[in-house]
């Protein structure tokens, strides 16, 4: 799953940052950034992972790139969602579908008036805490999301 955080205004990539580690503790995730992290387009790459057990191969990760404002301003495309144009502060390729809900949830329930977009598929906070009223996290989440909107 790719996910992207939105948002209708740009804010400082600290406060992503920031806003993105405090989201993956209490999603009970690792956050972790590495020694080359801060990549020559000013973009910070992180990783968020989930151990399952002691083995090496027990776990599943993310990493995320947190986005400066020229990146987010210009060279992104924005994106027009109900009537407003909405910035991308972060994101990913690649997101296992436990952790991105898990994520997600607690990252809008952070930041609440941002959006999350898996794919092209943009929800909101009070979207998923209709699955999480619901159960929660399950293999299709993000079909029973689509329905339910």
């Amino acid at each position: 799953m790719g996910l992207i955080i939105l948002s209708t205004q740009y804010e400082l990539q600290e406060k992503t940052f920031k806003n993105v580690a405090w989201a993956a503790l209490n999603a009970k995730l690792e956050f972790y950034s590495l020694e080359n992290s801060l990549k020559e387009n000013s973009t910070i790459e992180i990783w968020v992972r989930k151990r399952y057990g002691n083995g090496e191969d027990e776990y599943d990760f993310f990493s995320m790139d947190i986005h400066n404002e020229n990146w987010a301003m210009n060279c992104m495309t924005k994106v027009n969602y109900r009537n407003k144009t909405y910035y991308s502060l972060s994101g990913t390729d690649n997101a296992p579908s436990f952790i991105c809900y898990n994520f997600s949830l607690q990252y809008l329930r952070l930041c609440p008036k941002h959006l999350i977009s898996i794919y092209d598929f943009i929800f909101s906070l009070e979207e998923i805490e209709e699955i999480e009223k619901h159960g929660g996290w399950r293999n299709d989440w993000l079909d029973a999301l689509k329905n339910s909107i």
